[in-house]
């Protein structure tokens, strides 16, 4: 078995398109340019979503890889047997070429003409299994294309497609709900044929792709695909049951969930507004007149009812109540301190001399010992 390591820490160089399904035009055994078999009008590629790179392929792109198979001439491009769970990377095995490209509506279609050789291989005859899918069962039989892009044609796009306000990408594409990234061609590679995950496990292309298959069989275990038993072998020395449990602590960590594609509009769609509860307005007006007195009897009519009626908690009228408290304290402390400063102005030795109505008598009129006594009665009223 190849070493994982060496396997899975190499870059990702070449993207595939989404895979296109169902769409075969006819099968003829004997045909193709090497007399092996042609399978004529499948569709090479459909205007959608990159495979798994948030890449969009438009009009455009189709019509590069229109451009890119026929300019291969009689030679063709090359065409490939997959399953769709493996990579892009090489791990495919030889059928043919792809020619006679043309475009009509959102697809691009093309021929395959099989090789002799993939009547005779180490994993059997590849080239009549791929017909007798076609034939039997032609809405799982899928081709996907792979490709390298072109960095700086999608750059300009790009930039040429900016929002002025926000400055954000807006495709063109009113289909691309997701402003994906517009896919351009650098180089198209060939076409991958691929099959059913479900229809071949052990038999055509089994050998020498233990990895990526067994690799497949871990995660679907671990993500609790619906149908996904547990691997009978701890591949890369990972246990199925701790990668399964990571994987549910991980989300749960992350408050995440796995649904499928379209799920969470759906359920988005199904989903009914609460109820509202029904109001009953004695018990809303009991529960009023309550809140009322409570406020009105802790703090007075006048704050209680304006307190109540700002929203005001419970907590926050008491720390309004206090701060009203503490202003009317202060008042009376500035009146205390105003009244011992008007005693200690007052001269008790002396008073004020008035002449009676006798001449040359003189009585004291008292104002001094007056104006003690009435300021020592209210500061006596403020304490």
């Amino acid at each position: 078995m190849p070493d994982v390591s060496e396997i899975l820490s190499k870059p990702v160089n070449r993207l595939r398109s989404k895979v296109q399904r169902g769409a075969v035009g006819s099968v003829d055994r004997e045909g193709g340019d090497n007399g092996a078999g042609l399978i004529s009008d499948f569709s090479v590629i459909t205007r959608g979503e990159a495979l798994g790179h948030e890449m969009w392929c438009d009009a455009e792109f189709l019509q590069q890889v229109h451009d890119a198979i026929n300019a291969a001439g009689k030679a063709g491009l090359k065409a490939r047997f997959t399953h769709p769970g493996l990579s892009a990377d090489g791990l495919g095995k030889f059928l043919g070429n792809i020619k006679n490209a043309y475009m009509k509506g959102d697809q691009t279609f093309a021929d395959l003409h099989f090789s002799k050789s993939a009547h005779n291989t180490p994993d059997g005859d590849l080239a009549n299994y791929v017909m007798d899918f076609a034939e039997e069962d032609p809405d799982k039989f899928g081709s996907s294309i792979v490709f390298m892009q072109d960095r700086k044609a999608e750059e300009l796009f790009h930039v040429e497609h900016k929002n002025e306000d926000s400055g954000e990408f807006e495709s063109p594409d009113s289909d691309n709900e997701k402003n994906y990234e517009h896919c351009r061609l650098s180089k198209l590679y060939g076409a991958d044929i691929v099959d059913d995950p479900a229809a071949n496990p052990d038999g055509l292309f089994h050998r020498g792709q233990e990895i990526p298959q067994n690799a497949e069989l871990l995660l679907n275990y671990a993500f609790k695909i619906e149908g996904s038993e547990k691997p009978s072998q701890f591949d890369f020395g990972i246990d199925p049951d701790r990668l399964s449990a990571y994987v549910d602590r991980y989300l749960d960590n992350h408050n995440l969930k796995i649904v499928s594609k379209g799920e969470p509009e759906e359920m988005a769609n199904e989903t009914e507004a609460p109820s509202k509860p029904e109001v009953n307005a004695d018990e809303i007006r009991s529960q009023y007149t309550a809140e009322l007195n409570k406020y009105v009897s802790k703090f007075g009519a006048e704050h209680g009812v304006k307190w109540l009626g700002e929203g005001k908690s419970y907590s926050e009228a008491l720390e309004a109540h206090v701060d009203v408290l503490g202003g009317k304290l202060a008042a009376k402390d500035k009146q205390i301190e105003e009244l011992n400063e008007k005693i200690a102005s007052i001269d008790l030795g002396e008073d004020t001399p008035l002449e009676s109505g006798q001449a040359g008598e003189k009585k004291s009129s008292g104002k001094g010992a007056k104006g003690k006594y009435d300021a020592f009665q209210a500061l006596h009223r403020f304490k």
